[in-house]
């Protein structure tokens, strides 16, 4: 709208023009404005303001929901506040979105126009894409952590090394990355990746009281949620194989549940429990140890000469408790059982992995052997060898 004026001056005739105030006055505004993109998240309500003014008053409007772009599923559109004409200025947009929904884009306007003109209307539109929870795994990361080293990227994977009686105390970290801070993430085990199959997926007991791992909630002072997944190995959990146990964070509402995309959300503990050691416990010596093991003392002191009192063990420590011997090809386990003068229980009690009677030697295999003290030979404690006869 504009005014225009006609002066005469003179010859010359001077064209005035006066733009009115009264159309910008009544532009009508859509709140917010067209255009804005909101998230709406999976699983949790949602809501959003739909309003609109003129000149910053709502008195002289009214509105009504655009039937062209209508309204997503499990969407309601409901008026918030009404004006002294019984119109509606302000619309409240309720959308719970099912899982199904994720990444799905939608669009919903609503029709405003002056009490004074039934005919001209203005749209205003927001934007909708449903988001998703996005648990992760935090921690561990980095090449090396709590003594593990990385093995793989895909899955994620830590190579971790311990003994019969050493505890094993892994944290694992993990939070929401999504930007609603709406979400509680847990931690749960993939018993389908554990290995040897277990109905927990995690290393279980080998005699119903020992030896069973655990994943326990632990403080955090930071954001998530914190974990650690706890084992001490007990006697028949030494193996040549390694342990697998494998993590992931999820939803617990379950909106990701069965989600084949498992990059940053999971990751897997391969745990080898190494033969021939063993970790003192506290009030633990040479000779108390010897009688678990079933064999002499002194076989045992032998094979730990940087022991200097076998009645006072520094609780913890790794001590030898034999040989590891590397088959070769030909080895039975009865050769080996003569070879070293030692007995076939005596092998399976510390070869637990390896049925005797049933499963043939593999050359390369690692197989303990407590010898009598007479056929083997240490160096420092560590570099022990057998004597061939």
């Amino acid at each position: 709208h504009f005014m225009a004026f006609v002066e005469m001056k003179g010859q010359v005739i001077v064209l005035l023009i006066m733009w009115s105030e009264y159309a910008s006055s009544q532009t009508i505004q859509p709140v917010p404005s067209t255009g804005t993109n909101y998230i709406a998240y999976a699983g949790v309500s949602n809501t959003f303001s739909m309003s609109a003014n003129v000149g910053g008053s709502s008195t002289n409007i009214a509105g009504a929901p655009n039937a062209g772009t209508g309204l997503p599923r499990n969407a309601q559109l409901s008026c918030q506040q009404m004006n002294s004409a019984n119109s509606c200025i302000s619309y409240n947009l309720a959308f719970s979105p099912s899982a199904d929904q994720i990444g799905t884009k939608y669009l919903v306007c609503v029709n405003w126009r002056l009490l004074s003109d039934s005919t001209t209307y203005v749209t205003g539109c927001i934007g909708l894409t449903v988001g998703a929870p996005n648990p992760v795994i935090v921690q561990p990361s980095g090449n090396w952590y709590y003594g593990g080293r990385i093995e793989s990227q895909s899955p994620l994977t830590y190579s971790f090394r311990s003994n019969v009686g050493c505890q094993l105390s892994i944290p694992i970290v993990i939070t929401d990355a999504s930007s609603s801070g709406l979400y509680d993430v847990t931690l749960t085990p993939i018993v389908s990746s554990s290995f040897p199959p277990s109905d927990t997926g995690m290393p279980k007991s080998v005699d119903g009281l020992n030896g069973q791992a655990d994943l326990v909630p632990t403080p955090t002072a930071g954001p998530g949620k914190a974990f650690e997944f706890r084992w001490r190995p007990a006697r028949g959990h030494e193996s040549s194989q390694a342990y697998r146990a494998c993590f992931q964070a999820v939803d617990t509402l379950g909106i990701l549940a069965g989600a084949k995309n498992m990059a940053g959300r999971s990751v897997c503990l391969r745990m080898l429990v190494e033969k021939c050691q063993y970790c003192v416990q506290p009030g633990e010596s040479i000779g108390s140890i010897a009688t678990q093991y079933n064999t002499d003392w002194l076989h045992v002191y032998t094979a730990n000469p940087t022991v200097p009192d076998p009645d006072n063990l520094v609780p913890y420590t790794r001590i030898n408790m034999g040989v590891l011997y590397t088959v070769q090809q030909g080895d039975t386990a009865t050769s080996l059982a003569r070879r070293f003068s030692t007995s076939m229980a005596s092998l399976q009690s510390v070869n637990p992995d390896i049925a005797l009677d049933k499963d043939p030697l593999v050359a390369g295999q690692q197989f303990c052997v407590l010898p009598p003290v007479c056929e083997v030979m240490c160096v420092h404690g560590a570099d022990c060898v057998p004597l061939l006869q």
